[in-house]
């Protein structure tokens, strides 16, 4: 598997940035109000199964196979079948959203992972890392299969003529929050520990197994936090708001075993794979906050129903927990290199863009829910915020690899 292949969901990354400052720019352009809907499902796709799914994928696979399963023949075949579908997919969206060739690309992208996931799986019982990181590993995969319950379902719903049935936004959630919290999360707790397991310094196995154990099994109960708005008995409210502290108290023993060993830490992640870890965290942290206070009943108008705060939590977990987070680990695999100047300015350009989109999102729901009125010139801002992300990463992504030698 050679390093090379990490060009390919910096360029997905790239493709979905540009199609946000497109969906940004509609704004302005009413003549392409037509398109936004197809575009919006495009971007998605691509930010969740295009950069998401291919960056992690070849984490977790250059972190804990061996050089022979990295070069065998299923993986190189699975992995060029999956980019020919993404492609297809992302265009497929673009051209029709939600139709026959998107699905069906779709259907075939959940396939290949069902293929992959047993693959890595059965590989991961002969690698030699220890027991935390690979738990995590495992666990991020059940949940990436899990999350494929929800377009299955939405697929159902949809034949039976029932989108607008609460069901449908709850199959919709299921997924997002399996993929969210499961695969993404649990996928990237595993290489921070495979990190530090490396060094051979023996960890905290009462704060490890407590993290693990508490997150898995409360992950699936604290999803009902993302039903709260279907007014769910008491009963259920409590479970919810039970397993969302389970959820909090366990990242916070991550937090705490992490700092523990900050020394060893600063070791492994040096200049700006620092500053994206800590970035990443920062939003784990906020991330974790706002799920809890989800279960508070006069905030729920402002968490559930109002747009600009939903896609501001979206993006606060993708661009800024996961997409910081495996820019960070592939910094510091030196996978990419912000060694020169205007590679660095495309660091701070990124990290503006996204601190200043998630501000604006956030106070401009804050401001329509309390006072019924708009962040000024949120629609400016949001659109410069998509153009600094989108020229950060052209600028440490595309020109920012260190060859191979």
């Amino acid at each position: 598997m050679p390093k090379i292949w990490f060009r390919y969901p910096l360029l997905y990354f790239l493709f979905t940035a540009a199609a946000g400052a497109v969906l940004r720019g509609m704004a302005f352009l009413p003549a392409w109000q037509s398109r936004y809907e197809s575009l919006l499902h495009a971007h998605s796709h691509l930010a969740l199964l295009g950069w998401g799914y291919t960056a992690l994928i070849l984490l977790l696979v250059y972190r804990f196979l061996s050089p022979e399963d990295r070069n065998s023949r299923f993986f190189r075949v699975n992995w060029l079948l999956t980019q020919l579908t993404i492609v297809s997919m992302f265009i497929a969206f673009i051209l029709q959203s939600y139709g026959f060739y998107s699905i069906l690309f779709s259907t075939v992208h959940i396939m290949l992972s069902y293929s992959l996931t047993i693959w890595m799986w059965r590989k991961f019982q002969k690698t030699e890392y220890q027991q935390t990181s690979i738990r995590f590993a495992k666990a991020s995969l059940f949940f990436m299969v899990l999350s494929s319950v929800g377009p299955w379902c939405l697929a159902v719903l949809s034949a039976k003529h029932l989108t607008d049935s609460p069901w449908y936004q709850g199959s919709l959630y299921f997924y997002l929050h399996c993929q969210y919290n499961g695969w993404f999360t649990l996928g990237l707790f595993s290489l921070l520990y495979s990190l530090l397991e490396q060094t051979k310094i023996a960890l905290p196995r009462k704060l490890a197994g407590f993290h693990y154990w508490v997150y898995t099994l409360s992950l699936l109960p604290s999803f009902l936090l993302s039903l709260l708005w279907m007014k769910l008995s008491p009963v259920w409210n409590g479970i919810a708001i039970i397993s969302g502290l389970l959820q909090l108290a366990s990242v916070s023993a991550f937090f705490i075993l992490w700092l523990r060993n900050r020394t060893l830490s600063h070791l492994i992640f040096t200049g700006w794979s620092r500053i994206f870890l800590n970035l990443s965290l920062t939003a784990l942290a906020i991330k974790m906050l706002l799920e809890l206070g989800s279960a508070i009943p006069a905030l729920e108008p402002l968490i559930f129903s109002t747009r600009s705060v939903v896609i501001g939590y979206l993006h606060l977990v993708l661009l800024g927990f996961v997409s910081c987070m495996i820019l960070a680990l592939a910094m510091q695999m030196q996978w990419i290199s912000v060694a020169r100047k205007w590679r660095i300015f495309g660091s701070i350009l990124f990290i503006v863009g996204f601190i200043s989109n998630e501000f604006v999102l956030f106070l401009d729901g804050l401001m329509n829910w309390t006072r019924s009125t708009n962040f000024p010139f949120s629609s400016e801002i949001l659109l410069a915020s998509s153009m600094l992300l989108l020229f950060g990463i052209v600028s440490f992504g595309l020109n920012g690899f260190k060859k191979n030698k």
